[in-house]
């Protein structure tokens, strides 16, 4: 490692003096290099132009009395350690020289400790200089913490507090200081955490106390925030000083909430949807049957329609149920969506109270959409409903769609959104708002603003659901008293993909006797498809895992038309089965049926070239539409 290089400057007059400061020197070595100067003038320039390590002075210089000397020095603000020499022992002059700065003052008699004195003065002046840099850097650390810091003593007066706890309790660094730490404590506390504060404090010698936890902390304007504070005592002989750390919990506790929500909206979510699937299965025979009963009726029957209407708003129910568990859209396809807003109107403006103005807002060319018309209908008619419900005295609820576009710099505000086109609807109302504690609660499942049995609380978190599922982003907006705005981003439509158009439903009788196989492990499911098959005329097969469905496949000898299979089975499940008929049978038709189609399960199917997917409970109209056309009657 290369030793620092000390330079030095050397004021003197006497030429034989200067041979002997400048044989001390020499002495010391090359790392020692100096600067003479023998005038006023002349040294008081170099003082000013450089750091110096030392700076040598005669006290007998004719026109430069040391003393002013001295004093220009100490007007330099980079000033080195002074060392003074003189011919002339005088203590008058020693007493002065170090009343004004000097570090040192040799007379001849102590040349011979010059080079020592030169080397040390030096080495010390470097201590200092790091003791000085350290203590600006601890300073610097104490100001710049990420935390609040604050110094009390004995009596709880602040005598120190960094930048931060200025920032957190919304008071000047000045106005802290010898403020009480009571004066933070929230009115409640504030007699325990005096008495435990003075509890540290009673022993005859108090002794040293930490304690961490969190407490709440008040600020200037009345206001308070969570805060984990670490405080540790410090025992001095005269004094007993408290150094606090104080690190604002705000930030944390709402990850916290939000992370807890999380978890509740995923465990409710696996809740609904495992209900949902067993109740379909359940539900899926009691639908069938009365379809079936209705169909065999000559005559219509109030009771039979009675009971089809109320199975029938359970399915509905259980959808909505799966729909948030899963919030996937399982058939998408190109939405014309003015056409899509005109169906809007139809459906909300019949059940709208008269003294409610609905007011649709849309441009001619609005871009189309990609994804399930029927969810995206869902989202706007049941926002609608709920403006409406908002207004029960009557008001103006509008929709409008525009076209926009999410670029580099409205992105970040937009959250969840990726850089493209967007259709942005808006549906707001003039009703009675929602008050801003119930705002971060408001998608939530199960939680409802509205009176009891007005409302199950799902509506929004399956709305929210929806527009998650089809990469989109919902906002909402409101001022109690004056009505609430809902803002939806959904992502328009690419210029491929356009799907093909849906066949006609046919429900007539079949007259051929080509054979179904039904698959699905629930009994009760499969007997559904099975009597409807039947009491259709068509032969039917069933099996009840996959493994028996490929042995029934491979030894039947009916001709097998089209096999209808469950999803969720144990062992194979319909994903697999489909693989392995696919590879065997291509010609076999292939529908599957589920209460529940997990994310990405019916893209795999698809690929696999199963064109049709039906959700349980499946109705009579929905198994005709789905089977080979060579089984409809003509």
């Amino acid at each position: 490692m290369t030793a620092e290089i000390s330079q030095i400057l050397i004021l003197h007059g006497s030429p034989s003096d200067c041979d002997e400061v400048r044989g001390c020197i020499d002495r010391l070595g090359d790392n020692y290099h100096y600067v003479f100067t023998t005038c006023r003038a002349e040294f008081e320039k170099a003082a000013g132009a450089r750091r110096w390590d030392m700076i040598i002075c005669c006290a007998d210089m004719p026109d430069y009395d040391i003393a002013n000397c001295l004093l220009f020095l100490r007007s330099v603000s980079n000033i080195a350690p002074v060392l003074v020499v003189s011919s002339v022992p005088s203590n008058e002059v020693c007493d002065r020289v170090f009343e004004l700065g000097a570090w040192d003052y040799i007379t001849p008699r102590g040349y011979p400790r010059l080079p020592w004195t030169i080397k040390n003065l030096i080495k010390d002046s470097r201590l200092q200089d790091r003791m000085v840099l350290v203590e600006a850097q601890h300073v610097r650390l104490f100001d710049e913490a990420p935390y609040g810091i604050v110094l009390i003593d004995r009596d709880g007066t602040l005598l120190q507090a960094n930048t931060e706890v200025s920032n957190q309790v919304l008071y000047s660094p000045s106005e802290l200081v010898g403020k009480s730490i009571f004066e933070f404590v929230p009115a409640g506390d504030r007699a325990l955490f005096e008495a435990r504060f003075a509890e540290s404090f009673s022993l005859p010698h108090p002794r040293e106390v930490s304690y961490r936890g969190e407490a709440q902390v008040l600020r200037k304007d009345g206001t308070t925030f969570p805060a984990e504070v670490s405080v540790r005592s410090m025992p001095e002989p005269e004094s007993h000083l408290t150094i606090a750390r104080i690190s604002d919990l705000t930030d944390k506790k709402a990850l916290e909430l939000s992370l807890s929500r999380t978890d509740r909206l995923t465990a409710i979510g696996k809740f609904a949807g495992g209900i949902a699937h067993d109740l379909n299965n359940a539900l899926a025979p009691v639908l069938m049957a009365i379809e079936l009963l209705i169909l065999q009726q000559s005559e219509p029957n109030s009771l039979l329609d009675t009971a089809k209407i109320g199975a029938s708003r359970c399915r509905d129910l259980l959808r909505e149920l799966l729909t948030y568990s899963r919030g996937g859209a399982i058939d998408p396809e190109r939405i014309d969506t003015s056409a899509l807003l005109v169906r809007f109107r139809d459906l909300v403006q019949p059940r709208l109270d008269a003294r409610i103005d609905l007011q649709i807002s849309t441009p001619e060319g609005l871009s189309d959409l990609w994804g399930d018309p029927t969810q995206i209908l869902q989202v706007l008619t049941n926002l609608a409903h709920n403006g409406a419900d908002a207004m029960p005295n009557g008001g103006c609820l509008t929709l409008s769609a525009e076209d926009v576009y999410v670029d580099e710099r409205s992105a970040p505000n937009l959250h969840c959104l990726h850089v493209g086109g967007y259709v942005r609807f808006t549906v707001a109302d003039t009703g009675l708002g929602i008050e801003s504690k119930d705002i971060a609660q408001i998608f939530e499942p199960f939680f409802t603003t509205k009176k009891h049995g007005k409302g199950m609380g799902l509506g929004l978190s399956i709305v929210s659901s929806i527009v998650e599922s089809h990469y989109g982003q919902i906002d909402v907006a409101s001022v109690p008293g004056k009505g609430t705005t809902f803002t939806i981003h959904l992502p328009v439509a690419s210029k491929v993909g356009v799907p093909s158009v849906s066949p006609a439903l046919d429900v007539a009788v079949a007259k051929a006797r080509d054979t179904i196989l039904v698959v699905d492990d629930d009994p009760g499911a499969r007997s559904a498809i099975m009597n409807a098959v039947t009491a259709l005329h068509w032969n039917v097969l069933s099996a009840n895992d996959g493994m028996q469905a490929l042995n029934t496949i491979e030894n039947s000898v009916e001709r097998l038309s089209c096999m209808v299979t469950d999803l969720r089975m144990p062992g194979m499940d319909g994903v697999e089965l489909t693989k392995v008929v696919k590879e065997k049978w291509p010609e076999l038709r292939v529908v599957v049926v589920s209460g529940d189609f997990w994310p990405g399960s019916a893209n795999e199917l698809r690929d696999l070239g199963v064109h049709t997917l039906l959700q349980k409970p499946v109705s009579l109209v929905a198994l005709m539409s789905a089977l080979p056309p060579d089984l409809r009657s003509d």
